[in-house]
């Protein structure tokens, strides 16, 4: 008795094993008038299993090189948790500030702090907005914490402010002859702590420098940049970098470790095409 592959209406069928491939059948009949697809085209009825999304939709074909490929779409996310699908990752906005810019933004005893270009520093707690400080006199350029309070440089002169957490005191201290200070970072240098301050250059032939502050007494001058404005600061092991730029495109990029009393100060890249505007250790 001959043995086949398939049986349909008592009809044996045999399969070339070596050619047969093994997919889903198109569910809609084919069609040669114009219009949408409806019920009354498709061929046969199909029940679909679906244990999870971590797969996605799948194709008519499998291919086993590629059995998680997705047919994707706008605002579908199903990489964040495998195994679930859903919109996003969406970011809702929590507040407007029409024509005003946001500027700087650090989170300081678990809310987050937001200067503006109103000149205006703002607060949220998670649930509520509210006008922490306002008429600061300059735009806020930079915010970073030390000895437990908030510092907020100015973005046009030397002043920097700072907040405990109930009182702000503007300025804590200024730096004179400073155009602003985008660049501002704690540093442990030795087992000391300090505030560094890069303040961008005045006048035709203005350099940037730095100053650091200890809590109760401004630095003395302590590096000149060979260009103007030092746009951000970060900590990355023991050195603590600036990032410089100038208004006719150069960049470069400085730092100091924590060594000695001052510290030693190293150039590292430059470049003539454009200067860094942020940075981040990650």
């Amino acid at each position: 008795m001959a043995s086949y592959h398939v049986t349909l209406d008592g009809q044996g069928y045999m399969l070339e094993l070596a050619k047969y491939v093994r997919r889903a059948h198109e569910p809609f009949v084919p069609r040669v008038t114009a219009g949408d697809r409806r019920y009354g085209d498709l061929a046969h009825d199909q029940g679909l299993l679906v244990s999870d999304w971590s797969g996605g939709e799948g194709f008519l074909q499998l291919d086993p090189d590629a059995t998680s490929r997705y047919r994707t779409g706008t605002g579908v996310d199903w990489y964040s948790q495998p195994g679930a699908l859903g919109l996003g990752p969406l970011m809702p906005q929590i507040k407007q500030w029409g024509a005003d810019a946001p500027t700087c933004a650090l989170v300081y005893k678990g809310s987050l702090y937001v200067g503006v270009s109103s000149q205006e520093v703002y607060k949220w707690d998670g649930t509520t907005w509210t006008l922490s400080l306002g008429a600061m006199g300059y735009i806020p350029a930079a915010m970073a914490t030390f000895l437990n309070k908030l510092y907020v440089t100015s973005g046009s002169d030397g002043k920097v402010a700072s907040f405990d957490g109930t009182t702000w005191t503007n300025p804590a201290f200024t730096i004179a002859g400073s155009g602003g200070s985008a660049a501002l970072a704690t540093f442990y240098r030795q087992t000391a702590q300090y505030l560094y301050v890069g303040t961008s250059g005045t006048g035709p032939n203005g350099v940037g420098s730095v100053y650091w502050w200890d809590g109760a007494t401004l630095s003395a001058k302590q590096y000149d940049f060979e260009e103007t404005s030092p746009q951000a600061a970060v900590v990355l092991g023991n050195r603590l970098y600036f990032f410089v730029g100038s208004s006719d495109g150069r960049g470069a990029i400085y730092s100091v470790d924590d060594s000695g009393l001052g510290g030693v100060y190293r150039a590292h890249v430059a470049r003539s095409d454009g200067y860094w505007r942020s940075a981040v250790v990650w």
